[in-house]
């Protein structure tokens, strides 16, 4: 059972309300966006930062790849189920489960995933060697910053979701 309640449209404030408008596909609010919508800030956080990505010019493959490799460091069965679901439509299964254990056939990918990992483990101090090899993997300056921005998403929702204990409202993996 959740630690956090999960509100419907109609209980959550005028504020959280208009942002679940913005949130929601098909006439569905998923179950992390009903938890988030007991903070108004808490969830125009969520639709700030993942709109701004929208404009980002690293390929999608890697940042799903990333979501799910986040969401596996941080045990956060929501967003596990979430991003195997998400990725299906750009990623193969063996893609998906490669990329759990930070793990890719493409270079470029792995690359992405070694630094994504280091980002998330070491909170950010990552060394000058890896630094230096996710310059030498071809990435820009603004691809990096995005994946620390991609990591730091992935880690807020893995949070909010590992507190709340937000029940699965996706196939599970």
């Amino acid at each position: 059972m959740e630690r956090i309640k999960l509100l419907e449209k109609e209980q959550a404030s005028e504020s959280s309300q208009k942002t679940l408008d913005a949130l929601t596909q098909g006439g569905k609010i998923i179950n992390i966006f009903k938890a988030m919508a007991n903070s108004p800030a808490v969830i125009k956080t969520f639709l700030g930062i993942s709109g701004a990505l929208a404009e980002k010019t690293l390929d999608t493959k890697i940042v799903e790849s990333i979501g799910l490799q986040i969401a596996y460091l941080n045990g956060c069965e929501y967003c596990q189920a979430a991003h195997s679901y998400l990725a299906k439509g750009v990623l193969s299964e063996d893609e998906i489960s490669d990329a759990r254990k930070g793990k890719s056939s493409d270079a470029k990918t792995q690359a992405a995933l070694d630094f994504a990992g280091s980002v998330m483990k070491n909170a950010g101090k990552v060394s000058d060697d890896e630094f230096t090899k996710i310059k030498k993997a071809g990435f820009s300056d603004g691809e990096i910053l995005e994946i620390v921005t991609v990591v730091t998403l992935n880690f807020f929702t893995n949070a909010i979701n590992n507190v709340s204990q937000t029940r699965v409202d996706f196939p599970k993996p």
